[in-house]
């Protein structure tokens, strides 16, 4: 279960409990959203909602989805290229 933390007016923190650590110690992964100030109340909450459940499936199943918005395109270029170059790197070392 998803808990939604309201940290200033545009930016949310997802909780989620991924179980519990060797030492009882409980485990929670975070991400941190900000959404447009154009958005109404109801659009929000439909946002967060959304974003909530599908990080909750990414904690669950251990896959990460990158959503991409014009604001963040540059960026997800640049950690596609990294991952690119990296694997790039490991197939050359593996194989030479």
């Amino acid at each position: 279960m998803a808990n939604i933390e309201c940290r200033s007016d545009t930016t949310y923190r997802i909780v989620i409990s991924a179980g519990y650590a060797t030492n009882g110690k409980k485990l929670r992964k975070y991400k941190t959203i900000t959404l447009p100030n154009s958005m109404t109340e109801r659009q929000r909450e439909k946002e967060l909602n959304r974003q909530a459940t599908l990080f909750e499936e990414q904690v669950r199943t251990g896959k990460t989805y990158i959503i991409i918005t014009p604001e963040t395109q540059r960026n997800v270029e640049l950690l596609v290229l990294n991952d690119i170059i990296s694997e790039l790197r490991r197939e050359l070392t593996k194989g030479g």
